[in-house]
This record gives structure tokens, sequence and C-alpha cells, in this order.
């Protein structure tokens, strides 16, 4: 199926990061972590899949992400890890050690303001990495997206110790592999039908999230992959893809906005975790509501009006 221009996908990735920033700010309820926290970033890999391409080369996959993922990764980690570094040496420099190993090591070892650099590399590592398995045949692609997986969820911390969220981007190589599933799944079923499979979808992680009072949600960064966990993320992810993909067209006008907006994506995914290290909303009087606001929009509004080399568009392709 060929890719074309869909608008509600832009409108999913708008809601999806507003999850990521409020899962941010209000880090001490439970029931919205339990919520959000599972599908929040994996949607990101699953839409990587969604509109996966079957006519690059290792080489070509690798230079598109590289352009794509690890320039602003570098261009970012330059100017933030600097402020971040020579901050704590004027007022807190124990700490300096651990700044230190976050910039350099990033993964799991990159602390705020840095919080969400992982997902550049881990995304980076696991569509490469895809991309050599999709060269081989389908039951050798599925069997290393399967071990991968398996790693993940027998020693995923231990794996998140890795630099730059390398052995967490095989765990990652399940989303791509969902994604990219659905795409596949779109093109045999109407539109009815989608939908009908999209509320399947929902029911089932509700009944999940509902009965298991142990439940563990993902968190890619840390290695956290419990098996439960993983079907929510893809049972919840599919459904808000199916019901963007398989939804009436927005006006173009509406588009139009929505792509702006969206543009602006890369920006609140690099700089809210900076926003939330200068605002410190865990010992501030400043309403969490305002916080997660500020986190949001001014990332967002940068990224959207002022695009530069530093927030490159359609990063997920």
């Amino acid at each position: 199926m060929p890719k074309k221009y869909i608008a509600s996908i832009d409108a999913l990735r708008i809601f999806a990061l507003v999850a990521i920033v409020i899962g941010h700010v209000y880090t001490n309820n439970e029931t919205l972590d339990r919520l959000i926290q599972s599908w929040r970033l994996p949607i990101f890999f699953m839409l990587s899949g969604y509109f996966w391409s079957g006519h690059r080369s290792v080489g070509q996959e690798a230079s598109k992400r590289w352009h794509a993922l690890l320039v602003p990764y570098l261009w970012w980690l330059a100017i933030i890890g600097m402020v971040s570094l020579l901050v704590r040496v004027l007022i807190d420099l124990s700490s300096i050690r651990n700044a230190v190993q976050g910039v350099l090591l990033g993964g799991s070892d990159a602390e705020r303001p840095l919080t969400t650099f992982w997902f550049f590399t881990a995304l980076f590592f696991s569509t490469v990495i895809y991309r050599a398995l999709s060269k081989f045949p389908s039951w050798v692609r599925l069997s290393g997206v399967a071990a991968g997986l398996v790693a993940n969820m027998l020693a995923g911390h231990e794996l998140a110790l890795v630099p730059l969220s390398a052995a967490t981007a095989l765990g990652a190589l399940v989303f791509l592999e969902a994604g990219r599933a659905l795409r596949a799944l779109q093109g045999k079923f109407a539109d009815g039908v989608l939908f009908a499979v999209a509320v399947g979808f929902l029911a089932l992680a509700a009944a999940i999230l509902l009965t298991m009072e142990d439940f563990i949600p993902v968190d890619m960064k840390s290695g956290e992959f419990p098996p439960a966990a993983v079907g929510v993320a893809i049972l919840i992810g599919g459904s808000l893809m199916i019901a963007a993909t398989a939804a009436p067209d927005i006006p173009q006008r509406v588009g139009h906005v929505l792509a702006k907006v969206a543009n602006g994506s890369l920006a609140v995914i690099i700089l809210h975790p900076f926003i939330l290290w200068m605002l410190r909303p865990e010992a501030s009087s400043i309403p969490l509501s305002v916080v997660a606001s500020v986190a949001f929009l001014i990332p967002l509004g940068g990224g959207s009006c002022c695009p530069a080399h530093g927030f490159p568009k359609h990063y997920w392709e």
C-alpha cells in the first residue's frame, strides 16, 4: 500500500505528545501512569513500522535515520548537556559525575534535562536492526523480533544499562513489527471491520488494566517490558492508529493546521524535560496544569514555527 498523508495521524501524534508531557509532570499519579505509560512512546515506534518503506538498503536506512534522529540528538545534547553541566558545576558539584555519565552514555543514564534523549538512539538502532532483519525471510525477521523482546522481558534492566539504549532497541522491534502488520491488515478489511477491531482492542486492553492489580506498565528506558503491558501497548496503540487511519478525511484546512502543529513534535520530545528541569514542579508551588501547558506549548510553538535541522520533520518514517 503506498504511503499517503493522513491528517488524523498528525492528530494522533499530538495526542501522544500530550500524554508524554503529562506523564512527566504528574509523576505521582499511579492511575494516570497505568493508563498512559505503556503506549505513549511505543506508539511512535509503531508509527515507524506503519510507514515502513520496503525499498531502502540498510545503508540508506542508517543514513536517513542519522539525519532524522542522531543529528538532532547530537545538536541538542551539546546545547542542553553543556547548560546542565555548567549549572551543576555552579550549584551542585556533587552531581556532576552522574551528569557527565548521562551525557556520554545516554540511554537509561540520561537524567533530566536529558530524560527523553534515549528515544532517539533507541529508534535509530531499532529501525536499522529491523531493516537488516527485513532483508531475510519473514521467519528470520519474526524470530529476531521475538528474540529481542524475550531478551528484554527477561533481562531488560541489565540491557537498559547498555549505552545509548542500543540493547533496549531490540525490545522495541516488536512495536515496529506491530505497526507494519497493522498497515498490511488495513488493505484487507473495510473501515467498518477495522473500527470493530479497534473497539475490541480497547476492550481487551481495558480488561487487562482493570483486572490485573499488579500491572506494571512498559517503561522502555528502564528496561521494563512486562508481557501484559507490551500487549496493552500494542492493543491501545493499534486501536488509536486504526481509528486515526480509518476515520473520515479531515478537511484540508484543518489538516494543514494539524501538520503545522505536528511539525513541532520532535521539539516537544527534546525540550519539555529541559523546561521541567528549570521549573522543578516537584519543588515549586506552580500548579501542575500550568507546568504541563508551558512544557508542551513552548517547544511545540518553537518547533512548529521555526523548524530547523535541529527539529527535522517526518523522523518517524
